[in-house]
């Protein structure tokens, strides 16, 4: 087991992780240590962490993430910001993070996303409104707008 010496992202927690297959790079943003917020985006290629932007979301915390692999995006949804929850919706490229989507579901943290390749669609499910109100719902993002997956019985 080798150990990494080189410049690493700051300890934090609720930061958001994603893979970027196209890159081959994991794609960190975000987080919170103590009082301390991050808005920066870090990559690791397997071999060294690079810090590649301090713009974006600004200071956002457990955000829901995925890989979009048509688009060629890690894509970023709601979270934890000043003021609160957020609903916004923002795609990273590899050189910018750009907002793609202003409005969606209720404003929320810790909800879950999946990139579903077969019908190019992200999938959202549940999340966190405010404490202890959890969502139960799933939602689609199909590259333009959303809509609320009603489950059999809602």
């Amino acid at each position: 087991r080798k150990k990494y010496n080189g410049p690493a992202p700051e300890p934090r927690q609720a930061f958001m992780m994603a893979y970027d297959n196209k890159r081959k790079r994991a794609v960190l943003y975000g987080g919170i240590a103590g009082e301390k917020r991050f808005s920066d985006t870090w990559e690791f290629d397997r071999k060294v962490w690079r810090k590649v932007s301090d713009d974006g979301p600004g200071h956002r915390m457990a955000a829901g993430i995925t890989y979009d692999s048509k688009r060629g995006l890690v894509v970023i949804f709601g979270g934890m910001s000043e003021g609160g929850s957020k609903n916004d919706m923002w795609g990273w490229n590899g050189k910018d993070w750009k907002r793609i989507a202003e409005t969606g579901p209720n404003a929320r943290s810790m909800g879950q996303l999946a990139y579903d390749k077969s019908r190019d669609r992200i999938v959202m499910f549940g999340g966190r409104f405010s404490w202890p109100n959890d969502a139960n719902d799933t939602w689609e993002w199909d590259g333009v707008s959303w809509k609320e997956i009603k489950m059999v019985g809602d």
